[in-house]
């Protein structure tokens, strides 16, 4: 390690590591560098600060604010059209809607462009995976009680769900969709 290149130098002597004199510091071109101003030139003109110099942003929104009322109402209209124009049921242009976060035309466009890549993707099918079995009573699939076929509801795939279940269900995705909204606003 000989060379004038060496990272490493060992001495015991204090001096060639502290030199007591002050010397200019220089960069590898053997020119000064301020260290001092950090890369930033020095303002000539005046230090004071004056708001007038900034350039004031307008931060204010134009938005609309909907009652709960027009909200349904709109909501409605939306799941009429894509009822109409999908020939679905209610239940599955809502699916749809949430889905697309109520975009009817991109509900439209995605669905006339690949009906079956978009029935996949929201889990509507158009047949019951699920049959229904002749008996008078039918097996909820989440609580597994035994129930009437007249008190029990069925999603897109087919399986039965009991009433009580259903509900905590649907609320259970209502408090979902409204912490989405609050969380937007």
């Amino acid at each position: 390690m000989n060379s004038e290149y060496d990272l490493c130098y060992v001495s015991d002597d204090y001096d060639e590591y502290y030199n007591e004199e002050d010397e200019e510091v220089t960069n590898m071109n053997g020119e000064d560098d301020n260290y001092d101003d950090y890369g930033y030139e020095e303002d000539e003109g005046s230090d004071d600060y004056s708001a007038e110099d900034d350039e004031l942003v307008d931060t204010t929104w134009n938005c609309t604010v909907w009652s709960e009322d027009d909200i349904r109402r709109r909501q409605e209209k939306d799941i009429t059209e894509i009822c109409n124009g999908l020939l679905v049921s209610r239940v599955s242009a809502t699916i749809l809607l949430y889905h697309y976060k109520w975009n009817v035309t991109k509900v439209l466009d995605d669905w006339f462009a690949n009906e079956e890549n978009v029935r996949m993707t929201v889990g509507l099918l158009e047949k019951p995976v699920v049959g229904y079995p002749d008996a008078m009573k039918l097996i909820c699939a989440i609580c597994f009680d035994k129930f009437r076929r007249r008190n029990m509801y069925t999603v897109s795939c087919g399986h039965p769900f009991c009433s009580s279940c259903w509900k905590g269900y649907i609320s259970s995705i209502r408090r979902v969709v409204l912490q989405e909204i609050l969380l937007f606003q």
